[in-house]
Order: C-alpha cells, then structure tokens, then sequence
C-alpha cells in the first residue's frame, strides 16, 4: 500500500483506533488521526502495520468533536493552555510531561513519573547544565510502550509549573 497524505488506513495491531486519515508525512514519520487522536508511525513500521480503509468506514467512525494538532500546527493543552510541544512538570516535581506523548496525544500534556520516566543526556540541553534530563520519555525513546497505569494526563494532576 502507496502511503501518501489523505488516504484513510487501520492500524492492523490496534483495531481499536478504527479507522484514521494520513495528514501528513515528514521525512521518516507519518501523522495518522484516529477518531480524535493525532498517531506519529515511522514510515517503515506504518508500511507493514496499516491498510487501507473504505470512506464509509471513516465517516461511521468519526467523532463531532475532534481534538489535537494539524501538521505543523501549534496545539495548546485543553486542560493547561500550555504548548505541548514544551515539557512540563507537576507541581511537587514528581511528573514531568513527555513532549512527543503529548504532541501524540494532541489534547493534554501526558505525564510520567519524574526521574524515573526519563533519562539524562538530552542533546538539546544548555551546554552549562551538567545533568539535564530529556523531553521525551524512556518509552518514546525506545520506541517502545510505556507499562499500564504508568501515564497520567494533565487533567489528572495538580496545577504544573514549565
């Protein structure tokens, strides 16, 4: 299957998404909405992994309001009215926001346990900062799914801080 921008597409693994339109491919990664939900595939895995779908599918399969970012659009949290393309932390310091979860995601910050949910080494940390901790999570990382209950979106925490 030819994957190029507008065609509509199940993931063969998550038959739960339903049925999702391709919005846009940049470079390696393809950008897939399912119902209200924006997915990043890599192009290699998004050849194997999605099919092509019929219009009457995606029609049913729709939802009245559909949340999260257009390609290269900046999203705001519904529940923070923060970027979600900038990290954030909990309040006592105990989560912290996983840029590429919550760009995923495309309505709410998605948190993970802080340290522990990172790593350090973050290449695009100041030069003058020892130990700097990375924007994306260990899952997101590793290309990888974080652990059942790991997650916490930020409409389930105390106030943040950036």
């Amino acid at each position: 299957m030819k994957i190029e921008t507008g065609v509509l597409v199940r993931h063969v693994n998550k038959p739960e998404w339903g049925v999702g339109k391709v919005e846009g491919i940049n470079g390696e990664n393809v950008f897939v909405r399912f119902t209200d939900q924006l997915k990043t595939l890599k192009m290699s895995f998004a050849e194997k992994l999605l099919e092509p779908a019929g219009a009457d599918a995606f029609m049913f399969n729709k939802t009245a309001s559909r949340g999260g970012p257009a390609v290269g659009r900046l999203t705001l949290c519904g529940v923070c009215g923060k970027t979600l393309d900038k990290s954030r932390r909990s309040f006592d310091g105990a989560w912290k926001a996983c840029v590429r979860c919550s760009t995923n995601d495309g309505t709410e910050h998605i948190f993970y346990p802080y340290p522990g949910g990172f790593s350090d080494t973050d290449p695009h940390a100041p030069e003058d900062d020892s130990v700097s901790m990375r924007s994306d999570c260990l899952w997101c990382r590793s290309d990888s799914i974080a652990p059942v209950g790991t997650a916490r979106h930020c409409g389930g925490l105390e106030p943040t801080k950036t």
